[in-house]
Order: structure tokens, then C-alpha cells, then sequence
């Protein structure tokens, strides 16, 4: 037998080595196959990236089904850059995780990549090409390690590494023929990932469940605009069924005033507080019909710092809509839009998605959302570079610095918004957090005086200022202040009867028990009612 041993080895060692010699040809031939995909939901952001390859030179294309999943718009751009948008899914099969399309083009000579009509065995050297964490075409190589079949499913598993971006990318041969779909990859294993075999396209079915808008679509309109009196409030776009107006839209939490507490709520009921479209020209007043957001702020979504939510607004459908205001009257920020106007047409190009992605500093805000704070500092001294007197930016770099303790410096950047904008309550609201941050109780005086100047409406800075008055002594501002906010505040709480109770004592106003009283009454533990039953008997006769 020993004889034989080294004809073998010679051999095995032989193929592998041929197997590889070969790789860099077969990659610049098939790379030009490849391509990334980047898809978005019908707020204009993105929700995934990924990899997908052309099957035929007539521009069929092939990927993971979870890659275009959720998506509403998808592009590819090619390995020269061109961008093309996904036009329609052809087949489908959810179970294997494949998903066939073509492409909004009259382009007919791509280059592709062949399918096998084998899957070669167990141990056969493969390799693939993606797109991981947004670098392009990167290649690698591995083996097959074995099979596995679920549900009549088969796939391929495979020591090819792959990371996420390279789902739905090819694994091949090293003949560079497509033999599966990359899939997924096992966590908690080392090399061991998973491709559908390009088998099961065989029982692709034409009953996709994947809804891509189309691409030119008179009941769809992309806008992306911003509230005139909040910035981190954006109108995305208008749609349109048989009866429904939907207005789809992103809210960011940046304000430090609010800090983890930004109540989003939508009172549809009472025409005085909601929501209602006036068209141009018209008297007539269309009012919300409903909206995915909650009817009142106890029962609110609650915002920490740089969260964002997507909502959409219900009307009825209004016939021939093309120009109009959409009105806000509710208590507090003004989300009011001005002068919006419906385009007859639109063809939503990758352009438009792009745009607003910039705009609208998405990666700084994932970085903020995933709290890479020292990593979106960074990019956002980069973008100042190039960027001046941008709003939205000067933002991002307030809440950035306020979250890495860096208080003068977000307050320069809030002065830089007031420059820019210095009507908006919000900012100096903000203001005066910081300046109570640092102990400027005058500067921080000043500032909430000016937020109420710009929005007496906000019962949230009545309450501010009466802390701060309270604070500063100055007894009758806090009396008059906590006595707006009681009258009609949404949060009655224990806290403010108490601090308004002392306040009375503290000028011999005879109602300050009565107040005492109630901070007693609306004590939710124990110990807070004995914090407030020992002003009570500091202030008061009764010993109870």
C-alpha cells in the first residue's frame, strides 16, 4: 500500500493546487456578475444591503429571499457602479430563501454566471463572492462540508466565510458555476455557514409576497419633507388606495430638553387638538380619520434620546388633491406642514433615496441609536468640514456632546441652532437643561423665559420654570407658574402640589396645607408620602 500513498497525495495535492491556480480568472470573469442591493421601506430609509448575481444575460437576477423581504424599493448597483432599480419579482420561494427579479432597464447583454447542473460532493472546494459590512466583491473560499434537507429543502453547508451583506450572493464551483444562494451562517460555530442549492429554484413559484412599489406609481408620492417648526419631524410620502390618504412619516428624538421622555401621541377626537388637511384656495377643512399612533399621552410611545418611530395619518381620500397645508393643533411642538404639493408624476430613482439618506445623516444617527458615541463625533466633526449652518447636523452634535458629558460644547452647537433658527422653543429649552447642568441658574432663567416667549402653549416649560423658580426662591413666579401648570397639566403629580404647597407657606398663603393635602393624596409609595407628611407637619398644625 505504501507504494501508492505518495501517487495519491501527489494527486489530491495536484487538484487543489490547479483548483486554486485557476480562482483569479474565474473570479474576474464572474465578479462582473455580482452585485450589492439596498433596499427601502416606504419612509425612504434604508432597511437592509445585500448581495444578489445575474442568471441570464437578459438581466434576470437571483437573491436571498429575506434581502428584499420588507422592502418597498430596491436597487442594485453593479460592479461598475451602475444603479438599477428592482422592477418587479418574478418567483419566489420563501421556504428556501430564494427570490428571482428583473431590473427597471432595456439593457439586454449582462454578463452572468451559468447554474450547475451537479451540486459536487462533500469536501469539493467552493467559493463566493459578496458584499460584507459594504465592501464590494470580496471573495472567499471554502469547502463543502456537508448537506442538510428540512422540509424537501436542500442546503448546502459550507466553511466559505461569509458575513452580513453577503446574503443572497453566489457559492460556486471553481468551474464558476453558481451551485447555491448564500443564506445565513451559524453563530456559534467557526466556518459554518449555509447556501440554498440553486436546485430549489426549480420550484420557484410566481405568487411572491414580497410587495415592491412600482416604479412609476400615481398613488404613491415621495416628499421627505420637514415639519416648518420641527426639523426632526418628516413628511416621507403620500399614499393613496380607493378611500384611505395615508401620510407616512419618521420622527427623531433630539431633544435634550426631553431627554428619554419624548411623548409621541395622536389625538384623532377632538378637532380643536388633531390633525386636518386645508387645500389651497379652499375653505373646506378635511379632519384625521386615525393614525398608528397612540390617542393620548398617558398611554404614548416614550422616546429615549436620538430614538426615531415611523407612523403613518389616516384620511379619507380627498378628490383631486394637489395642493395644501397640513395643520396641527395640538399643545406643544407645531408639526404643521406649509405649502405641500402633490407631483402629477414621479419616477423614484436611487438619486432621491440617496439624497435623503444624506440629508438626513442616517449612519450618524444609527451610530447615536447604537451608542457609538465617540464613532459619531467623528463623523460628524467630518461633516461639519464640508457642511455649514445645517440644523439637522448642529443637532446630532449637541446630543452627541451631551451624551459624552461634554456640556459646553453642546451648548455652543444649541447656540448655533438659535442662530439658525431662533424662534424654536425646543431649542432653548434645551438651552437651559445644559445651563442647569452647569450650574447657570440666571443663563438657564433666561433661557426657559424665551422657550415660553416662542410657546406658551407647552405646559412642559411651565413646569420647568416653576422647578427653577421654586429653586431660586423666587416663591410668587413659582405660585403663578405651578398654578397654570395644575390647572391644566397632563401629570398632577405629587410633586408639584408639594413644591406649590411650600411655596405658599413660605409667603403665608393659607391654601399651602391644602396643598400639602393633596401631594399626601397622590403619594405613590410609602416612603414618598412620608417625605411629604414631614413637610406637612413642618408647615402645618396637623400632626396626621
Amino acid at each position: 500500500m505504501k507504494k501508492y500513498l505518495l501517487p495519491v497525495l501527489f494527486c489530491i495535492l495536484t487538484f487543489s493546487i490547479t483548483g486554486f491556480a485557476q480562482l483569479p480568472a474565474v473570479v474576474a470573469k464572474t465578479e462582473k456578475a455580482v452585485f450589492q442591493i439596498e433596499t427601502f421601506n416606504e419612509y425612504g430609509v434604508t432597511l437592509s444591503t445585500g448581495t444578489g448575481f445575474f442568471i441570464d444575460k437578459n438581466g434576470t437576477c437571483i437573491t436571498a429571499w429575506h434581502v428584499l423581504e420588507d422592502a418597498k424599493f430596491g436597487f442594485i448597483e453593479d460592479h461598475v457602479g451602475n444603479k438599477y432599480r428592482i422592477k418587479k419579482i418574478t418567483r419566489s420561494n420563501v421556504n428556501a430563501d430564494i427570490v428571482e427579479f428583473i431590473l427597471d432597464t432595456k439593457k439586454n447583454n449582462f454578463p452572468f454566471i451559468p447554474l450547475a447542473s451537479i451540486i459536487p460532493a462533500k469536501g469539493t472546494e467552493v467559493f463566493t463572492i459578496g458584499n460584507p459590512a459594504g465592501f464590494k466583491n470580496i471573495v472567499s473560499t471554502g469547502i463543502i462540508s456537508g448537506f442538510e434537507i428540512d422540509d424537501s429543502i436542500k442546503t448546502i453547508e459550507t466553511s466559505t466565510p461569509i458575513s452580513s451583506g453577503s446574503s443572497g450572493g453566489p457559492l460556486m464551483n471553481m468551474q464558476g458555476l453558481a451551485i447555491g444562494v448564500i443564506r445565513s451562517s451559524y453563530s456559534k460555530a467557526q466556518n459554518l455557514n449555509f447556501a440554498t442549492s440553486i436546485k430549489e429554484r426549480s420550484k420557484m413559484k410566481n405568487d411572491s409576497l414580497i410587495d415592491l412599489m412600482s416604479d412609476v406609481n400615481s398613488n404613491f408620492f415621495m416628499l421627505n419633507t420637514k415639519a416648518k417648526h420641527d426639523p426632526n419631524l418628516i413628511l416621507n410620502s403620500i399614499e393613496l388606495n380607493d378611500s384611505l390618504l395615508f401620510l407616512n412619516f419618521t420622527y427623531t428624538n433630539l431633544s435634550i430638553a426631553s431627554g428619554n421622555n419624548a411623548y409621541v401621541y395622536c389625538n384623532t377626537t377632538n378637532k380643536d387638538e388633531t390633525f386636518f388637511i386645508q387645500e389651497k384656495d379652499l375653505l373646506s377643512k378635511h379632519y384625521i380619520k386615525g393614525s398608528t399612533l397612540s390617542e393620548t399621552i398617558e398611554d404614548a410611545e416614550t422616546l429615549k434620546l436620538a430614538q426615531g418611530i415611523h407612523f403613518f395619518l389616516i384620511f379619507d381620500k380627498i378628490k383631486s388633491l394637489k395642493s395644501f397645508d397640513l395643520i396641527e393643533n395640538m399643545k406643544g411642538t407645531d408639526w404643521s406642514f406649509y405649502d405641500l404639493k402633490i407631483p402629477e408624476s414621479q419616477y423614484l430613482s436611487y438619486d432621491m433615496f440617496e439624497q435623503h439618506k444624506k440629508s438626513q445623516f442616517y449612519t450618524t444617527r444609527m451610530k447615536l441609536r447604537r451608542k457609538e458615541f465617540e464613532e459619531a463625533k467623528d463623523e460628524i466633526n467630518s461633516l461639519k468640514d464640508s457642511i455649514k449652518n445645517n440644523e439637522l447636523l448642529e443637532q446630532l452634535s449637541s446630543v452627541v456632546d451631551y451624551t459624552l458629558g461634554l456640556s459646553n460644547e453642546s451648548i455652543e452647537s444649541i447656540k448655533n441652532l438659535i442662530k439658525l433658527n431662533p424662534t424654536h422653543s425646543e431649542y432653548y429649552a434645551s438651552l437651559y437643561t445644559l445651563y442647569l447642568n452647569v450650574d447657570s441658574t440666571t443663563e438657564a432663567l433666561e433661557c426657559i423665559n424665551n422657550a415660553i416667549k416662542y410657546n406658551e402653549s407647552n405646559l412642559d416649560y411651565i413646569f420647568y420654570r416653576a422647578e427653577l423658580n421654586y429653586k431660586l426662591w423666587y416663591w410668587k413666579d413659582c405660585i403663578t407658574d405651578y398654578n397654570k401648570y395644575l390647572k391644566i397639566g397632563r401629570n398632577k403629580n405629587a410633586s408639584a402640589y408639594l413644591s406649590r404647597g411650600i411655596a405658599k407657606a413660605m409667603i403665608n398663603d393659607d391654601s399651602a396645607c391644602a396643598d400639602m393635602e393633596k401631594a399626601k393624596d397622590l403619594a405613590e409609595s410609602d416612603r414618598e408620602w412620608e417625605k411629604i407628611n414631614k413637610e406637612y407637619r413642618k408647615y402645618c398644625k396637623s400632626t396626621r
